[in-house]
């Protein structure tokens, strides 16, 4: 009697972790993910020509905020090439107003290129208001591209 007593508890206690369900949940999309790559103007011909000034500029709906979830640059020569040193892209309506600085050598038809991606999204300092990444007054022979990687959120 104990030993069919032992064997019934064996089967329900099989028998329940064999009906033990996984239950498995789709995660939500991320809230933090660019979709967006704000839109380029300049001084002078479309960007991205040499000899002209280069603005990404974010223009986010009224009430909501830039969210910045990444940045690259682009700084080339033409054929034949302007140095450049310790210049900047500048920056508006984002906190401590940051800036990107390079140099280039004047050499023909090179091009820099880096990104900074943002481990935690940055955000606007004011809602409804543009957000600008400006590159560097225009210098013969060379050309900048900025681009804000980013979303529009409360």
């Amino acid at each position: 009697m104990r030993r069919i007593a032992l064997s019934l508890l064996a089967l329900l206690a099989f028998g329940g972790i064999a009906n033990a369900q996984v239950v498995v949940t789709e995660s939500p999309s991320r809230g933090d993910v660019a979709t967006i790559v704000c839109p380029l103007t300049s001084s002078g011909a479309a960007p991205p020509a040499v000899n002209t000034q280069v603005t990404a500029t974010c223009t986010p709906p009224s009430g909501q905020y830039v969210y910045i979830v990444g940045l690259s640059f682009d700084v080339c020569t033409n054929g034949t090439g302007s140095a450049v040193t310790n210049s900047d892209f500048t920056s508006t309506n984002l906190p401590g107003s940051p800036i990107w600085s390079f140099s280039i050598a004047a050499t023909a038809s090179i091009c820099q290129h880096w990104s900074e991606p943002l481990s935690t999204p940055l955000r606007s300092l004011t809602a409804g208001t543009a957000v600008t990444v400006v590159s560097p007054v225009a210098a013969a022979n060379n050309n900048y591209v900025p681009r804000v990687y980013a979303y529009y959120a409360p």
